[in-house]
């Protein structure tokens, strides 16, 4: 999975959207509000997950129980210049040392 959609979907054509966040105080709450946000995101997700996987499918991408694990203290700064794919996405993690840049063609 490629990092950025955690944040953000892909939205055709050329433009991108934030993702919805799901927090919840247990596991089974968080997988029923990731349940219920799927369908709304499902085919955009699809579709990112394609330009770097081919074969993936809607079942592979769907919310599961072993997906829903609790936070960690990690600050992570986020910059979207718009909803264009014209600019690249832009983010920094504190842990790992991590630094990626991203956009959609």
């Amino acid at each position: 999975s490629a990092p950025f959609l955690q944040w953000v979907l892909p939205v055709p054509p050329g433009k991108r959207a934030p993702r919805p966040l799901v927090r919840e105080r247990t596991q089974e709450a968080a997988l029923q509000a990731a349940q219920r946000i799927a369908p709304r995101v499902r085919e955009t997700m699809v579709h990112a997950e394609r330009l770097l996987k081919p074969d993936v499918t809607e079942a592979d991408l769907a919310p599961q129980a072993s997906q829903i694990v609790p936070t960690r203290l990690e600050l992570t700064v986020l910059y979207i210049p718009g909803a264009s794919h014209a600019r690249l996405i832009t983010w920094t993690a504190s842990a790992y040392g991590r630094n990626w840049t991203a956009t959609w063609e």
